[in-house]
C-alpha cells in the first residue's frame, strides 16, 4: 500500500491480516458498523466469512475451532 516507505494509508487490520495468510488458513471478521461491514465484505472478495454480528459473541461460539488451534485479533 506504501511503496516509497512512506505511511499515507494504513490498509486496516483485516488487509494486512489477508496479505500474511497461507492458502490453508480461514479468517473470519466480525463487524457491528454498517458501513464498515459492507467495507470488509467488498474487501474480503468472498474468499473470507464476514458476519455483522457483535465479536465478542462469536467468538466464544466458535470456540474450539476445528483446527484446535487459531489467532484472535481484536482490532
Amino acid at each position: 500500500y506504501n511503496t516509497d516507505n512512506v505511511l499515507k494509508i494504513y490498509p486496516g487490520t483485516f488487509a494486512i491480516l489477508q496479505y500474511f495468510m497461507r492458502s490453508s488458513d480461514r479468517l473470519w471478521g466480525c463487524e457491528l458498523h454498517s458501513e464498515a461491514f459492507a467495507a470488509l465484505t467488498k474487501l474480503s472478495r468472498g474468499k473470507h466469512q464476514i458476519r455483522q454480528v457483535d465479536g465478542l459473541q462469536q467468538l466464544i461460539a466458535m470456540m474450539p475451532p476445528q483446527e484446535r488451534r487459531g489467532l484472535v485479533v481484536i482490532d
